[in-house]
C-alpha cells in the first residue's frame, strides 16, 4: 500500500482488503485494528478495535485519531489490521495488513 497523508484532525478513510495465503480475497472470521504513532504508541485508545469482517473493510479516522501529537512530530502513523480466516490449511489462520500515513499541519498552524 502506498503511504498516505492527511491534514491535522481531518478525515482519512483506510480500506483493507483481506487475502489468504495465496492472495485470494477472503471474508475473515474475525478482525481487529489498532492505530500507532511514530514511536509505536497507541493513538487515541485505538487498540484491538473490533471490525465487522468483510472482503473489504473501511476504517474512518478523524479528530483525535489524526491529530498531530506535537508541532515537531516526525514520522507517521500506522493502522494495523489483524484478521483470522479459514483456509485449506485450517481454521483461525492469521494474517496482518497495515497502512502507513503522515499527519500534516494545517496551513495556519505551527
Amino acid at each position: 500500500m502506498a503511504r498516505l497523508s492527511v491534514r491535522d484532525r481531518n478525515l482519512l478513510v483506510l480500506t483493507f482488503t483481506p487475502t489468504d495465503e495465496n492472495g485470494a480475497a477472503v471474508t475473515p472470521t474475525s478482525a481487529t485494528w489498532s492505530l500507532y504513532g511514530p514511536k509505536m504508541q497507541v493513538i487515541n485508545s485505538r487498540s484491538d478495535v473490533v471490525a465487522t469482517p468483510a472482503t473489504s473493510m473501511d476504517i474512518a479516522l478523524s479528530g483525535d485519531d489524526t491529530a498531530r501529537l506535537t508541532s515537531e512530530e516526525i514520522g507517521g502513523r500506522v493502522c494495523v489490521m489483524r484478521y483470522k480466516y479459514t483456509s485449506a490449511f485450517g481454521a483461525d489462520m492469521g494474517n496482518n495488513l497495515q497502512q502507513e500515513f503522515d499527519v500534516l499541519p494545517l496551513a495556519d498552524a505551527p
